[in-house]
């Protein structure tokens, strides 16, 4: 179901590899995709590209959780609060890190 839009959107990172929302773009299909691994990698390729881009931490802790991950979760959620305290998203943060 997501394979075309995975296939589209691996191309538009090929074509621009330092666009930060082609990579965030790609992590999402992944995650609905249900390829973890994949969405990790991609997400983990765009904070190198753009170490601000707030939502793809969000989302890696996120891949963590489902992975099973917690230690893995709280860290980099712990390290997106720390970075930006005026996350927009602060109270969803603040929830999953209270439910580890």
């Amino acid at each position: 179901m997501f394979g075309r839009a995975i296939d589209h959107l691996s191309t538009a990172v090929s074509l621009r590899p330092n666009e930060p929302q082609a990579h965030y773009n790609l992590a999402l299909a992944y995650i609905e995709a249900e390829q973890l691994g994949r969405a990790e990698a991609a997400l983990n390729d765009l904070v190198k590209i753009d170490s601000r881009f707030w939502a793809a931490y969000h989302r890696l802790g996120e891949v963590y959780i489902a992975r099973d991950e917690p230690d893995s979760a709280r860290a980099v959620l712990e390290r997106l609060l720390e970075a930006n305290p005026e996350y927009s998203q602060r109270p969803a943060v603040e929830d999953i890190l209270e439910n580890l």
